[in-house]
């Protein structure tokens, strides 16, 4: 049995558990996960996580997005939990406040 399934699973789903490997094993720049579980156990590992916040704050540095606000907005309007502390962390961060 693989690393990640003997390990990983007893604290993160399959899906998040084949993630961290898949970085771990090719080296990738980043893990994309909002999972708080999965973050530290990639972080621990030398892996560089960001979260969808992060990773609109990175696309708007790169000049892939001109505004993060709309899609944070769009965010709100789902069940996904990010506290307004936050919004406005990353909007002060991309020059947006």
């Amino acid at each position: 049995m693989p690393l990640y399934k003997t390990i990983f699973l007893k604290i993160v789903d399959a899906g998040e558990a084949s993630a961290i490997a898949l970085a771990e094993e090719i080296g990738c720049d980043y893990l994309l996960t909002d999972d708080k579980a999965a973050r530290k156990i990639a972080e621990q590992r030398g892996i560089t996580v960001k979260g969808s916040v992060g990773l609109l704050l990175f696309a708007k540095q790169q000049g892939v997005i001109l505004s993060i606000k709309p899609y944070l907005e769009k965010i709100q309007k789902t069940n996904f939990r990010i506290s307004f502390a936050l919004i406005n962390k990353i909007l002060i961060q991309a020059g947006e406040v």
